[in-house]
């Protein structure tokens, strides 16, 4: 905690308001309202040792805040839910924008309306129904619809002035044209409550009418025809009736369901309809902060229903949030809902149910999010490098030294995308002395495939015997051209090949001299950032062991008879060095290839060690 934070704590008000805390760079980076802010703002300064690790990150990232001072909690509730819309802050529980989800949009103020489909609710006095899963299904469905329904889609203007003409929707039956003759407007407005009535869910007489429609394309063996209205029926009782669960009433309600996942949280909202659940819908919450179920809840119920045109009369939740009452006296401002938990009965069991949708959500979200940053990503990967068939199999290659001593190198291996440890292999450097980056690579690569064509000769299923779909090199042009080097000569050419180099994490290709750039989002790019930073770990871990072990058998340099052959023979014996340290005479004599000099040498050599150290 800062000067400026310490003075400006000192001058809070024990009075509503809503803080916005700020970094170094004056960006708010969370909004939140308290009923007292002194109380509220202090405790994450005075509690910082008992905080979970994200609300730590926050304070830590505190610079400054400012605050503003409210009446009563409720327009701080208010206050606060507009100024999250605003700032996006990045520790506020975020609404993901639903935008993805169409609405349909009614206007009956205009004389003859149009129905569009459109991304965003707005407070403009038309009328909104959805959202719906799918705008392509539900584009097919309207066009059904207005088949049955003939209305105008076009954006004239329709005032007095006729057209001289009809457009060709007029000719075939799917408007009234209403632009060139004087269509009763009570016979058009007629048709679009029939629209409306179905959007809502009364989709019996559109049915029916398609399944009429459905028969007689089939009796006239129209079987495409036929085939189309009946895709058309399966999207509506996806898209309209996405369940068809009943109750007893026929009241017009909302029920949420919520679950928890890594770093967000899915709600999942039932609508109901005139007794019918005519919506299912998940909802993505970004969490950048620990944030309980009930904390998720409030933010949804504020940032969902505050930008809906039409609320239900009725809310149904799993739990209570924080500050209920203030909620509900907010809701009351613009619409008559009851929002409560039920504790039995229907309403308690569709409660549930909204409950068990979003952990299957959860669950769903976080498959799909997996397989797109693995196998997803590796297929994205082999299209953009013009590579036939999938990316199975991935080896990475690094090499690791400490100023040319103890080089290695090690190959990692990506089945799938995913980290295939019993397939790592790793290479004390033989070949190479001192520092060359450019030659260690190049024999890693050259003994990985001459063991792979010595297994395939002798037809053994061995550790190397399976090749790579790509070869992947920590490193830019240079480690490229060694690599490709070292494939051409030895029969391997055709394998794909690239490199990532670290610093501007850049993309080098054999063929080109300028790297391939992605995107820091890039699933392709952290899917190579994952397998060249596994690559970099398994090489270091087998260095460090390495530089350890030489380190430890340093200690026997100086002891005269002992070379290299009897280092190796005595850690094979004795395992570590202290056990060597402390071995009698006899002892050391019983190792192999050891003579009793030398065994005398090494334990009077310690001798003297101990009585210097004291």
């Amino acid at each position: 905690m800062n000067d400026v934070i310490a003075a400006k704590l000192k001058l809070l008000p024990k009075t509503p308001g809503v803080y916005l805390m700020k970094d170094k760079e004056g960006t708010i980076i969370y909004v939140g309202k308290a009923i007292a802010l002194k109380n509220r703002v202090s405790q994450y300064f005075n509690s910082a040792g008992q905080q979970l690790s994200k609300t730590r990150a926050l304070v830590e990232n505190i610079e400054d805040f400012d605050y503003v001072l409210c009446k009563s909690e409720m327009e701080a509730l208010i206050l606060e839910t507009n100024m999250i819309k605003e700032y996006m802050p990045r520790y506020n529980i975020l609404l993901k924008d639903d935008k993805h989800y169409p609405y349909v949009k009614i206007d009956f103020g205009q004389k003859y309306p149009t129905i569009d489909i459109v991304r965003k609710v707005s407070k403009d006095g038309c009328k909104y129904y959805g959202p719906f899963l799918n705008s392509s299904n539900l584009s097919k469905i309207l066009d059904a619809v207005y088949e049955i329904y003939p209305i105008r889609t076009c954006k004239k203007d329709i005032g007095d002035k006729k057209e001289s003409r009809p457009c060709l929707n007029y000719q075939i039956g799917r408007c009234l044209g209403p632009c060139a003759y004087e269509v009763d407007q009570q016979t058009y407005m007629n048709n679009v409550r029939r629209v409306a009535e179905f959007l809502n869910g009364k989709t019996d007489v559109v049915v029916s009418r398609l399944k009429l429609k459905m028969t007689k394309y089939s009796s006239d063996l129209e079987f495409e025809k036929a085939g189309e209205i009946r895709d058309i029926l399966e999207s509506i009782s996806t898209i309209i009736q996405h369940q068809s669960a009943s109750v007893s009433s026929l009241d017009n309600r909302d029920i949420l369901g919520i679950a928890k996942g890594d770093n967000f949280a899915i709600v999942h909202l039932l609508i109901m309809r005139s007794g019918k659940v005519v919506g299912s819908y998940p909802f993505k919450m970004d969490l950048m902060s620990e944030s309980t179920l009930a904390d998720i809840l409030y933010a949804f119920i504020m940032q969902y229903y505050d930008a809906q045109e039409k609320v239900p009369k009725e809310i149904l939740l799993p739990f209570e949030t924080e500050s209920m009452e203030a909620i509900k006296g907010h809701l009351a401002q613009f619409a008559s809902a009851n929002i409560h938990v039920p504790v039995r009965g229907e309403k308690k069991q569709m409660v549930l149910m909204a409950m068990k949708n979003a952990a299957e959500d959860v669950l769903k979200q976080k498959k799909d999010r997996n397989w797109s940053s693995t196998k997803g990503a590796a297929m994205e990967l082999a299209e953009m490098l013009n590579i036939d068939g999938e990316i199975y199999r991935m080896e990475c290659y690094d090499i690791s030294h400490t100023k040319g001593r103890d080089t290695v190198g090690s190959m990692v291996v990506f089945t799938e995308g995913k980290a295939d440890k019993k397939e790592y292999r790793r290479f004390k450097i033989k070949d190479v002395d001192g520092i060359d980056d450019y030659a260690s690579m190049q024999e890693i690569i050259s003994r990985r495939l001459l063991r792979a064509i010595e297994e395939q000769s002798e037809g053994i299923d061995g550790k190397f015997s399976q090749l790579p779909d790509l070869i992947v090199v920590d490193g830019g042009k240079g480690q490229v051209s060694a690599a490709k080097e070292i494939l051409e000569r030895l029969g391997f050419a055709a394998l794909p090949l690239i490199g990532l180099a670290e610093k501007n994490e850049e993309i080098f290709l054999p063929e080109s001299s300028e790297p391939v750039i992605l995107p820091r989002t890039s699933k392709v790019l952290k899917l190579l950032q994952a397998i060249r930073d596994e690559a970099h770990r398994f090489a270091i871990t087998y260095h460090r062991g390495l530089r350890s072990k030489t380190a430890v058998m340093s200690q026997l340099d100086g002891i005269k008879g002992v070379g290299t052959v009897k280092k190796q023979e005595l850690f094979k014996h004795f395992k570590q060095i202290e056990e060597i340290k402390n071995a009698s005479v006899d002892e050391l004599t019983a190792v192999n290839k050891m003579d009793r000099k030398t065994a005398k040498n090494i334990y009077e050599y310690f001798r003297k060690q101990d009585e210097k150290n004291g």
